[in-house]
Parts: C-alpha cells; structure tokens; sequence
C-alpha cells in the first residue's frame, strides 16, 4: 500500500529528473511505480536509474542490444513521467 501523503514539490533545479523523483519518493514508491512498467522496461530503469548501470552494461546483463536497452529506458521514464505522482513533484512554482 502506498502512502497516502502528499509529495513535496522539486526544490532543486537543474537536477536531472529521474535524480529527483527517486531521491524523493521512499523506496517503496518508486518500487510500486517501477513495477506497473512493463517487464523490460522495469528492468532497464531498475538497472541504469536505480543501480547506475552504463547502457552497455544493462545490455550484457539483460542480453539485448544497446539500442534495445536506451529504447526500452526512454519508454520506461516516458511511462514514469506520465504518473500523476510524479507530475506532482514536476510541479514548481518558478
């Protein structure tokens, strides 16, 4: 179950946003918002966002080609960003 608490808003700009959105969703957050991904592309952003993992390294480990992986990562976040909870943290008052 997630918590039902609000997010704070993004305070640090310039940050990249996937940097933002983990460090301020608890863990259990960006497991249950990771997990509504498909199966590769939850590997994919589990691996280079999470773990910090190169591109080429997330394609020997998942045995894809690198296109596969940078594809199957651009979705993944695509998919993140459109996630009411992390819209909210998107939004800042400028």
């Amino acid at each position: 179950m997630l918590a039902t608490q609000p997010l704070p808003p993004l305070v640090t700009p310039g940050n990249p946003v996937e940097d933002e959105v983990f460090y301020e969703l608890s863990t259990r957050q960006a497991v249950a918002m990771i997990a509504g991904l498909s199966k590769d592309q939850a590997e994919v952003v589990a691996l280079r966002v999470i773990a910090g993992l190169d591109t080429e390294a997330v394609a020997r480990i998942l045995r894809k080609k690198p296109g596969a992986v940078r594809v199957a990562l651009h979705r993944g976040l695509r998919a993140l960003s459109d996630d009411p909870r992390i819209q909210q943290i998107e939004e800042v008052d400028l």
